[in-house]
Formats: C-alpha cells, sequence, structure tokens
C-alpha cells in the first residue's frame, strides 16, 4: 500500500492541469494536513479552490506533534513533513527547496510535481508531459529550464 502526503503547491499544479486523479491512480492513500487544506480552501472563489477543497475535504489529518519546524519554513510545509513523518508515508509531493531539504534531512522521501507527472508518463496514465508544463507555465507555475529539459527528456519528448 503507497500513501502519499501532499503540501499545497503541488496539489494547485495537479487542479490547474486537471490532473487531480492522477493521485488516485499511483497511490492507494493520500492525505493532507489540516493547514494545506486550509491553503487550498481559505478563499472558494480563486479558480479550482472549490474543486481542491471538495477533493481534499476527506483526506486531512490532523498531526499529532506540533514542533518548530514551522520557525524555518512555513507551515503547510512543515505539518506536510510531520505529517509524512507521523504516517511513515512512502512520498511527501513538495515543490518547495526549502521544504524539500528539510524533509529529505529527516529522511522522507520527496517528490516534486514534474517527478510525479513523470511517473504518471511513465505508467501510461499521461500521453505527453509537454502540453502539461507549456499550461503550467502559462498559469505562473514556473520550473527552471533544466529541470523541465531534464524531466521531458526521461519522458522520451
Amino acid at each position: 500500500m503507497k500513501i502519499l502526503v501532499a503540501d499545497t503547491s503541488p496539489l494547485i499544479s495537479l487542479a490547474i492541469i486537471d490532473k487531480l486523479d492522477l493521485l488516485l491512480k499511483i497511490f492507494d492513500e493520500i492525505y493532507i494536513p489540516e493547514k494545506v487544506y486550509q491553503e487550498l480552501s481559505y478563499d472558494l472563489s480563486k479558480p479550482k479552490a472549490k474543486l481542491l477543497a471538495d477533493f481534499f475535504k476527506d483526506k486531512i489529518k490532523k498531526i499529532s506533534n506540533i514542533n518548530e519546524l514551522s520557525l524555518f519554513i512555513y507551515e503547510g510545509e512543515s505539518e506536510a513533513i510531520i505529517l509524512a513523518k507521523e504516517l511513515k508515508a512512502d512520498y511527501l509531493l513538495i515543490d518547495d527547496l526549502k521544504g524539500r531539504t528539510v524533509a529529505e534531512i529527516l529522511d522522507i522521501k520527496c517528490i516534486g510535481i514534474l517527478g510525479f507527472l513523470l511517473i504518471g508518463k511513465n505508467k501510461g496514465f499521461i500521453k505527453a508531459l509537454k502540453p502539461l508544463l507549456r499550461k503550467l507555465r502559462d498559469n505562473k507555475r514556473y520550473y527552471s529550464d533544466k529541470l523541465v529539459n531534464i524531466v521531458l527528456n526521461e519522458a522520451g519528448e
């Protein structure tokens, strides 16, 4: 059984490209901490906010141990890291470099949105990554050209 805990940013990216369902195809269980849910649903008038709030309303887990991580990184990332640790999640879906670095120091396996999309492509759930990456960029979701090129190369695009 594969468990995923997710941070806010990659979930917004998945909603933008209409690929939230990919989470359910690749992982058996998906969870987010309360702070991530608050970040996803705080303004339901924003594009995709209602979709995200509805999709994750039954996937919220309360963390049992708040610690000092939020002194160094944003609350959403810190709660996601703590939850991933508590649940012994297989992966933490996170794009924030600082949060990812902290998670990896704590021996949490991390994956970003581009790596997640590459998994989806390799499993046959996505036909082409280029149009999805273009749509993300068109919606002000930026990833380094170097990283994008590595992912596209690995995807055979």
